[in-house]
């Protein structure tokens, strides 16, 4: 969203309360909804006994055995309360106006049958509740708060010359990004700790510094620069990195900085280690002589105060091996590290005139980083976060990146990791590798967030700028003057598919069939007899399900229609099974609905309450679900396939099988119609 002032900021698609009661209704509640619509098909749209008794049982089950549940889960220690009031008055309400509604239109306006109008209505309470939801979420009219808080917000910015208006702010205060706690299967941790190999040295192994400028505030006299080791480990031994400070605008000789060589060596299985610089307070004078010798060097230039940082050489030391001898050693009898060459040297830059009262906010120092990648090789993007209004005492905050157009390891490489800013330190780096980006590929974008560290105490978190915790990467499409004719046309086709996408899901789907048939045990296991069986067993509902295509495709609309589709033919076989179990062991439809049936549909809605009241720091996922689920299954489980119903008795009238089947109600509506029995519902 772009605000007035230009900034853009990444907001959800979808608003949480929309999607709660239209994309995760119709999954969750899905099996309900089918077998009411299956029924009705099924019956030559007569009322059957299955789908409004499963809908009326599953309610029951969700207020009564998945609140039990959820309420059971909650550690002992912990609570969970309502946070959003007005959307849980507005859900709950309308879970008891649903059933109050099925009672009026069944016992007293028109009893034991279901007119065009009442049809219609019940379902049109359904988007009227979706409306009524969305307004209360995002405070709209009769559920605005007087507090004019927002307008006191606009007050302060204006005064720290920020252009935003009252709903620009009401919308920053409702951003939420996705954070997904659960690993899943597209993302990857980029693993910086040490690995088990197979006890002899691993090639890959590489050091360098964690970044490649450190920035810290005048009064600082230690600057800690990170070092870190990645890709392998050596069994036997650990790593020990040999440095060298050099200048740069900064003179050792007019004793700027205390000169340093030595060795830092990093125990076995850890991943960092650190070089300590230390220098005196305050500015240093930077000689004009000083300035032009170094202003041309070939890694960044800076006109600021800085020096470099150097790594030399990086072995590994075996144990009881002094450093000093192992670094020494020459030919086959030292095991050299790696250096990445990228990272192999530091600039340690003091910034002035920062205040140092309190531990201060964390910001991005740009919102939008514009890159060129390379079409042979991959490449580096660099984000800088920095510190302001305030460097006193050590904080740390957590970074990940989100994909949109660019997609994770087709466009760039999934990294996530935390950031620490000890006192003084004003500015850390974060990155991201970049994949060779073919020419006919349009810009693509992925985004970066901040967040606090999990488990971090309320009065530990750190204050992030509201609009200034999210950057956006632009991957810039090349020059379109290098481009032939073909060229041109996959470009066009790639703005409207995006190829990395299909990509995805192209090996998505490879490894969803691969998954089918394999026992689904956890890695390194070995398959029991057991697990052989059970595999063989549902050998034909994974192979069917595996015709779901991954979410990649068609930002997911193909993975959740096909999964619909897929619930419904499930839903058909267990509406003809339930059926074929009440014939069997002299049970009515009504009661196997209410219990067995009613059961079994309910599970997802459980599943997916537990989780939330778990995970979730408030109650609203999880009894949110319950609520909203109950509402859309009337309004939705009933009121389609009842309007559908009415709709058709209207048109057709009371035919002969119609009079036969209900030949009681024959004189009490001589103009037919949909015929629902209130008695057991």
């Amino acid at each position: 969203v772009t605000l007035n002032c230009g900034r853009r900021i990444p907001v959800k698609v979808w608003n949480p309360t929309v999607a709660n009661l239209t994309l995760m209704a119709l999954g969750s509640s899905a099996p309900e909804i089918m077998l009411s619509v299956i029924e009705l098909f099924g019956d030559s749209f007569y009322s059957g006994e299955l789908g409004p008794s499963t809908i009326v049982g599953s309610a029951a089950f969700n207020m009564m055995v998945i609140i039990a549940v959820c309420v059971y889960v909650i550690p002992d220690s912990e609570i969970r309360t309502i946070s959003q009031i007005k959307v849980f008055f507005v859900t709950g309400s309308c879970s008891i106006f649903a059933y109050l509604w099925l009672v009026f239109i069944l016992a007293i306006h028109t009893p034991d049958m279901v007119d065009l109008a009442e049809g219609y209505l019940t379902f049109m309470f359904f988007p009227i509740l979706v409306v009524i939801s969305y307004m209360a979420d995002v405070e709209m009219c009769c559920f605005r708060r007087r507090d004019g808080s927002a307008e006191m917000v606009v007050g302060r910015l204006a005064e720290a010359g920020h252009d935003l208006s009252v709903e620009e702010v009401r919308l920053v205060k409702r951003v939420t990004r996705v954070e997904d706690k659960h690993i899943s299967q597209a993302a990857r941790r980029m693993e910086v700790s040490a690995v088990k190999a197979n006890g002899k040295q691993n090639k890959e192994v590489s050091v360098g510094f964690t970044m490649n400028t450190f920035s810290a505030a005048e009064t600082v006299t230690e600057i800690p620069l990170e070092i870190w080791t990645s890709g392998g480990y050596t069994e036997g031994g650990h790593i020990a990195v040999e440095f060298a400070t050099r200048d740069g605008s900064m003179s050792e000789e007019l004793r700027h900085y205390e000169s340093r060589r030595g060795f830092v060596e990093i125990p076995r299985g850890a991943s960092l280690g650190v070089i300590t610089v230390m220098r005196q307070p305050g500015i240093p004078e930077v000689t004009e002589t000083n300035r032009a010798r170094y202003s041309s060097d070939s890694c960044v230039v800076d006109e600021g105060s800085y020096f470099w940082v150097e790594i030399l050489q990086a072995a590994v030391i075996r144990d009881g091996v002094p450093v000093e001898d192992a670094m020494a050693a020459k030919g086959a009898a030292k095991e050299r590290i790696v250096v990445d060459q990228y990272h192999k040297r530091a600039k340690a830059m003091i910034q002035p005139g920062r205040s140092n009262e309190g531990k201060g906010m964390l910001r991005f120092k740009s919102t939008e980083i514009h890159h060129n990648p390379h079409v042979d090789q991959e490449s580096i993007v660099t984000i800088a976060v920095e510190r302001i209004m305030g460097h006193t005492g050590a904080i740390s905050c957590n970074y990940k990146t989100e994909p949109d157009t660019g997609r994770n390891f087709w466009d760039f490489h999934v990294c996530e990791g935390t950031l620490h800013f000890p006192t003084g330190i004003l500015e850390r780096t974060i990155e991201i590798k970049i994949a060779k980006k073919p020419i006919h590929e349009t810009t693509r974008q992925f985004f970066v967030f901040l967040e606090d560290v999990e488990g971090t105490e309320e009065e530990d978190s750190v204050l992030f700028e509201q609009d200034n915790s999210g950057c956006t990467v632009f991957l810039l499409a090349s020059n379109s003057a290098e481009m032939h004719a073909t060229d041109h046309i996959l470009r066009a086709l790639d703005g409207w598919v995006n190829f990395d996408t299909v990509k995805e899901g192209n090996v998505g789907w490879k490894e969803q069939w691969a998954a089918a048939l394999e026992p689904d045990i956890d890695d390194g296991d070995v398959a029991s007899t057991m697990d052989w069986a059970v595999h063989f067993v549902c050998l034909p509902w994974k192979l069917l399900f595996a015709l779901v295509p991954p979410p990649a495709y068609a930002g997911g609309w193909a993975c959740f229609f096909t999964a619909l589709l897929m619930i419904g033919l499930v839903t058909a076989f267990i509406g003809d099974l339930a059926s074929l179990l009440g014939c069997v062991i002299d049970l009515p439809d009504p009661i196997t609905a209410i219990t067995i049936v009613a059961l079994g549909t309910s599970l997802p809605d459980t599943f997916a309450s537990k989780v939330a009241a778990v995970e979730d720091d408030t109650a609203d996922a999880a009894i949110g679900n319950v609520t909203g689920s109950n509402s859309v299954n009337v309004f939705l489980g009933l009121g389609l396939p009842w309007m559908i119903a009415a709709t058709y008795w209207t048109v057709v009238g009371p035919t002969e099988e119609w009079q036969k089947r209900y030949q009681p109600l024959v004189d009490k509506y001589p103009q037919g119609g949909f015929i629902v029995i209130a008695g057991d519902l």
